[in-house]
């Protein structure tokens, strides 16, 4: 059991133990104890035995006073020590104040630094008698958003991270690190971004809205890095909570083809809603147009990026889409010359006609279809142009003299072209220089595709199938196929009798193109 000292006390309130005297298992309750002759008082242990030096023996503790800031001593003495539990640290007294005993992950705020005596950051921050130091870099601070901040983005086009420049005393700048995330310790971050040069002189990053979350808070830092791929401390994070709503253009909606049609053929009309935006006022100035096979978009079978033509409605082109009941997904967005892309609009999806042929008098492909033929080998759909556009009266040729070339007579593509596209030839000259629905390789048709035609109901053919007013007249029309030197192949609709006829002659003209089947 430990020994109640208090009754062996001298007068004087304290505990004397001769330097070569023994105290174990002791309990001292007294104000005092004196080591080496000395009197203490206010609870001091004084050691004098001449060396200043105190010893513990064993492998346990040594406990100093612990307590809170407001219990620190009311009069305390230079060089006294004790365990503050506010804030977990050792402080001493420095006959003036009390402060922490650094350790050696602690930051050190001084206004200047010496070393064995050297200084080495003198109060103005400049670096004196420093040697084989091959990088120091400044530790950025944020500056924008504001630490806090609130409602960031709010009807604005993008977000800015802001923060003080580079810093180095040995090397150029190479570049910043900035790493956006939900939580301040940064486990996981929604951005981390690497932006390199050497002429950021002030840390921005532009984050486009759609990286973040609206009503959100993030925390953000940065970081920079030399030349030499050195890399300075990460700022202290700061913290923003995004608006609640961004500015930007509005996602469109596909208003037709409706979602999941059926029956659609191989040129669909793709519309969209009106261009609109949240926030400041914009201009329509283009829009993305993709189809695809699977509803990922992985597999785009048509495209048009950027287009400034077709802003809210597209024709697809033909030859894009397959018939046999395909199903197409389809997406758009919508482009402002001040706000950028929309998001993608949801996609929706239709399916094909089991056929794409089409009947007999259709519109199709810059024309009427008016029936079929094969040349070389290859079946053709055959295209008759409008007459408003595609025909016309006009000699064969400037003179009864043979036209090599020109035998065909289920091929006119292959007449007119190049033989018959010359202005010695009026007739074929005038179809292959026409451009109608957007296509230019129109051509005066062989003799057996004018008698499809007729075949088909054309002229004094029997349930003429094209629209009214595009009927072929029960007349004379010269074919691209030579009859023989002196004359060229014709055909009367009226009774679909071909003959020959001379080539000075003006005789009617239809215009013709084809599509390979």
């Amino acid at each position: 059991m430990p020994t109640n000292l208090s009754g062996l006390l001298p007068p004087n309130n304290s505990v004397r133990v001769d330097t070569t005297d023994t105290l174990t298992n002791k309990t001292i309750e007294d104000p005092a104890v004196v080591i080496g002759g000395q009197t203490g008082s206010n609870g001091e242990v004084i050691v004098t035995d001449g060396s200043g030096n105190f010893s513990f023996a064993g492998t346990e503790g040594l406990r100093i006073p612990a307590g809170t800031t407001g219990e620190r001593p009311q009069n305390p003495i230079a060089g006294e020590i004790r365990y503050n539990t506010d804030n977990s640290t050792i402080e001493k007294y420095d006959g003036t104040s009390w402060s922490s005993i650094l350790e050696p992950t602690d930051d050190l705020d001084v206004t200047s630094l010496s070393v064995a005596g050297n200084t080495i950051v003198d109060s103005n921050f400049k670096l004196q008698n420093v040697k084989g130091v091959n990088n120091i870099l400044r530790k950025p601070t944020n500056i924008g958003p504001a630490d806090q901040d609130t409602n960031v983005g709010n009807l604005l086009t993008d977000i800015d991270l802001s923060a003080t420049g580079f810093g180095s005393l040995f090397a150029g700048q190479g570049g910043a690190q900035f790493q956006v995330s939900e939580t301040s310790d940064f486990a996981t971050t929604v951005i981390d971004r690497t932006v390199s040069g050497g002429s950021i002189n002030s840390a921005n990053l532009n984050l486009v809205q759609k990286e973040l979350n609206e009503n959100t808070t993030y925390y953000w830092r940065v970081r920079y890095f030399d030349s030499n791929n050195n890399f300075s401390l990460f700022s202290d994070p700061t913290e923003f909570t995004t608006a609640s709503a961004f500015a930007g253009v509005d996602t469109p909606t596909i208003t037709s083809p409706a979602n999941n049609a059926t029956d659609i053929g191989e040129e669909p009309t793709i519309t969209t809603s009106a261009f609109s935006v949240t926030g400041p006022s914009d201009t329509h100035v283009s829009t993305d147009w993709q189809i695809a096979t699977d509803a990922a978009f992985t597999n785009i079978v048509y495209e048009s990026l950027d287009d400034a033509s077709n802003l809210t409605s597209l024709d697809v082109p033909a030859g894009n889409l397959q018939d046999g009941t395909t199903t197409y997904y389809v997406r758009v967005r919508h482009t402002g010359s001040t706000l950028g892309d929309s998001d993608f609009s949801s996609d929706i999806e239709f399916t094909t006609s089991a056929s794409f042929f089409p009947a007999l008098g259709d519109s199709y492909n810059g024309g009427f279809y008016m029936g079929a033929i094969t040349a070389a080998g290859q079946c053709y759909a055959l295209v008759v142009a409008p007459n408003a556009t595609g025909c016309a009266c006009c000699q064969w040729k400037t003179s009864d003299t043979s036209t090599s070339g020109t035998c065909s007579d289920t091929d006119g593509y292959a007449n007119t072209y190049p033989a018959l596209e010359n202005s010695t030839h009026p007739a074929g000259n005038w179809t292959a220089t026409r451009t109608i629905g957007g296509f230019s390789d129109w051509y005066l048709p062989a003799i057996d595709e004018l008698e499809v035609f007729y075949n088909n109901g054309a002229g004094g053919g029997t349930g003429d199938p094209l629209p009214s007013g595009e009927d072929f007249a029960t007349d004379s029309y010269w074919s691209s196929t030579e009859y023989s030197s002196l004359s060229a192949c014709c055909s009367n609709l009226s009774y679909s009798g071909r003959y020959g006829n001379s080539k000075e002659l003006t005789l009617r003209v239809r215009a013709v193109r084809r599509v390979p089947i």
